[in-house]
């Protein structure tokens, strides 16, 4: 170390030496003799000094205790502000929610640079999405801030943030943890207390709702059956803990899971496990993550935050989508059935924690950063964090790596509108030898062939007309996906609008940044020269009444992992090959069908408002009521062939009908019936009449008049077409022809748009 050296305080709240914790700890050292002394920080919020404090005295490093208590004391800023003139602290780095918003306002006070460590947003309770609030409206006060990962970056890129003011480094794998490069897991289970052949399935990290663990106690019911010789092991401490042993007691788990608390030594745990599990409803890097891959521990971890930066799908580990037990089951037991497969991505993973998170590259980023925020490095700040960052995996700009990309439009008698959707893709800003328009035509009768030729003719781009003599849409997806020769197949439909040129590029680098096998889009029914009454429709059917609230498919705000059920329309090419082709006994809600089985197989999936594709509504009330029909007879065949499917929106319309059929007859005999009945009309009314109102508060007046009707033949379609559905089942069921739904063309085969049937 220099004679005078950079003097840095990393002020952090906290109870115990956790992950961040022990990144600062470990950085702290690290960067001992680069010309920095790093002071530790923290609160005094409990009886005890901060775990974090003793643990840095044990190494000799500087600390600093706030003596303020309380959760927010203002006393600490000028407690800080005093501390940082007298030790002459050049530079004040803050991590969480307490020390970040502490933080702006010392900073302003001490008049030295902030720079502020993003580690993610929990809303673990209402007090901490409070603080958290307040959080991010303090953010932009601060000099720098420093995320974990590309996706929290991306929150404040897409904000608008300057890209000099924001950096990612990501939390490295240290190597204070000890892990050898062979782990004697029989070894460690027995130093541990377990008895070498049991099996045991690791959840690290603290007991919080956010955490996810009680997706884990699910999985472990449906695990147990199959290995009987399993253990859970729920290492941490936190608010949880009661509810978890509460419901491991519910679920007959008590000798199966196991919560040993927080534990000091978790790499001896990490060598001892046979997965370990990241259940987490959201994260940053995690470094429960890192510590299992560095001990080579296979890893099944939910696709949130950053962590598809970290494992990559069935190469360094296994993804599933969030709070998803089947998903989590079905990672866990391949795993734990396939010793080949555990033992490749265990060595993946090490040697890809290795390369990319490495505690040097951490300590040059961080290094870089100090240089440019204390302006004592001539060179450029810019390239030099750019340079020193780990390198994350991006879309490479050149052609020859951009993905191919297959393009299916299923079709009838699209030839109004064929031509504008074509042109449209043809006029994507991605390299035009990089993709294929594959027109799937289900015997029209119309000029749509005529104008696929005439587009063939005229673009770069490989145009395509293939047929479809069965003439349903599953049936043409099915053809669509053979007769492809994509890495990534698109599915959009032959009367839209693609408002976005840069749809496909913008596919491909979601695909590849956040690791998703499937990616959902928002399908909104704002088209263009849409009448009043389709407008209604599409307000309509936008609101929770009018759609459901458990889908995405019309909100066009936001961003992440979710259900692709009703919204899935982009894939990886390997979902094909894992979940098969589309069922066409469906003739409607055959996309929906398809990716609820991509749901029950675990692959993540993601949607983004930069995949945007609009569809114009129903321009009458008679094509609305068709419409909604075939929604309801799908939605029946749906939960008929997934029982597990079965949602109780999805029955709502069909029981509304019998209730007003069973109630205009039965209170015509009964007066007391008539005054439950006429209550119950009463408050569907007024349901109605308040979704009305709210849209034509935002809308305009027309919708007082439209939106009562338009709800009531979406409610009353929808249950005609279900019960129809179940009639028309019952009959087959009689006589004994119910072993498959008919895929014979018929009158109600037309091609449409994707169905939100499920939702």
């Amino acid at each position: 170390m220099t004679a005078n050296p950079v003097r840095i305080l990393h002020l952090i709240a906290s109870n115990f030496v956790g992950g961040p914790e022990k990144q600062i700890l470990h950085h702290a050292l690290d960067i001992r003799d680069s010309g920095f002394q790093v002071w530790i920080g923290s609160f005094r919020d409990q009886l005890e000094k901060p775990a974090i404090l003793a643990r840095a005295e044990v190494l000799n490093l500087p600390t600093f205790e706030s003596k303020s208590s309380g959760s927010f004391d203002p006393r600490a800023i000028f407690e800080l502000v005093s501390f940082i003139k007298r030790e002459k602290i050049q530079l004040l780095c803050t991590h969480g929610f307490k020390a970040n918003s502490i933080g702006v306002f010392t900073k302003m006070l001490a008049s030295i640079p902030q720079v502020a460590f993003c580690r993610g947003w929990t809303a673990e309770t209402f007090r901490v999405r409070a603080y958290e609030i307040l959080e991010r409206r303090l953010l932009p006060f601060a000099d720098h801030v420093v995320c974990i990962s590309e996706a929290q970056a991306e929150h404040f890129r897409s904000r608008r943030w300057p890209r000099r003011r924001v950096s990612v480094v990501h939390n490295a794998m240290l190597d204070s943890l000890g892990i050898p490069v062979v782990c004697d897991r029989e070894g460690s289970k027995t130093e541990l207390g377990f008895v070498p052949p049991t099996r045991l399935v690791g959840v690290v990290g603290r007991l919080s709702i956010e955490k996810g663990q009680r997706f884990m106690l699910e999985a472990a019911r449906e695990l147990v059956r199959e290995f009987t010789d399993l253990k859970i092991v729920l290492l941490g401490e936190g608010r949880e803990r009661k509810n978890l042993e509460s419901q491991a007691r519910e679920l007959g788990l008590e000798t199966a899971v196991v919560l040993p608390g927080f534990q000091t030594n978790v790499g001896i745990w990490m060598k001892a496990f046979d997965v370990v599990v990241n259940c987490s409803l959201t994260e940053g890097i995690p470094n429960a993550i890192l510590e299992a891959m560095a001990a080579g521990t296979p890893v099944v971890a939910t696709a949130v935050g950053g962590v598809p930066a970290l494992v990559k799908d069935r190469a360094t580990g296994l993804l599933v989508p969030p709070a998803n037990s089947d998903a989590l089951v079905h990672g866990v037991a391949e795993i734990l059935r396939d010793a080949e497969l555990a033992s490749k991505l265990g060595s993946a993973g090490r040697a890809w924690v290795q390369e990319r998170f490495s505690a040097a590259g951490q300590r040059d980023a961080l290094l870089a950063l100090y240089h440019q925020r204390l302006n004592i490095s001539s060179s450029s700040a810019d390239n030099v964090i750019t340079s020193a960052l780990p390198a994350p995996i991006e879309v490479v700009s050149s052609t020859s790596s951009k993905p191919f990309i297959s393009v299916v439009i299923p079709v009838r008698n699209e030839e109004a509108h064929l031509g504008a959707v074509i042109h449209e893709l043809v006029q994507q800003q991605y390299p035009q030898d990089s993709y294929e328009v594959l027109v799937i035509d289900g015997q029209s009768t119309d000029g749509t062939s005529r104008v696929v030729a005439q587009a063939a003719n005229a673009a770069k781009v490989t145009i395509k007309l293939l047929s479809n003599p069965n003439r349903l849409s599953s049936a043409g997806r099915n053809v669509g996906v053979e007769q492809s020769s994509g890495e990534l197949i698109i599915f959009v439909d032959g009367h839209c609008h693609i408002p976005n040129r840069n749809m496909l590029s913008d596919a491909a680098a979601i695909f590849e940044k956040t690791g998703a096998q499937c990616l959902c889009r928002p399908q909104p029914l704002n088209f263009d020269g849409n009448s009043t009454f389709q407008t209604v429709v599409a307000n309509a059917r936008a609101t929770a009444l009018g759609h459901g609230r458990d889908s995405q498919i019309y909100d066009k705000v936001y961003e992440g992992f979710v259900n692709p059920s009703s919204a899935g329309a982009m894939y990886r090419r390997s979902v094909f090959d894992r979940v098969g082709n589309y069922d066409e006994s469906f003739d409607a809600a055959e996309d929906v069908e398809f990716n609820y089985r991509v749901f029950k197989a675990g692959m993540p999936a993601y949607i983004s408002p930069s995949l945007t594709i609009q569809y114009e509504p129903r321009a009458t009330f008679g094509a609305l009521w068709r419409q909604m029909v075939r929604y309801g007879r799908g939605r029946f065949r749906l939960i008929q062939k997934h029982r597990d499917a079965f949602t109780l929106g999805q029955i709502i319309p069909a029981a509304f009908l019998l209730w007003l059929a069973i109630g205009c007859s039965l209170s015509l005999i009964s007066p007391i019936f008539l005054f439950v009945f006429a209550s119950s009309l009463a408050i569907y009314a007024a349901l109605v009449a308040y979704f009305s109102f709210a849209m034509a508060r935002h809308h305009g007046f027309v919708h007082l008049i439209f939106g009562p009707p338009i709800y009531f033949t979406i409610h009353l379609g929808l249950g005609a077409g279900f019960l129809g559905e179940f009639l028309s089942f019952k009959r087959r069921y009689n006589y004994g022809q119910n072993k498959r739904y008919t895929n014979e063309p018929n009158s109600r085969a037309y091609l449409e748009p994707p169905s939100s049937a499920g939702s």
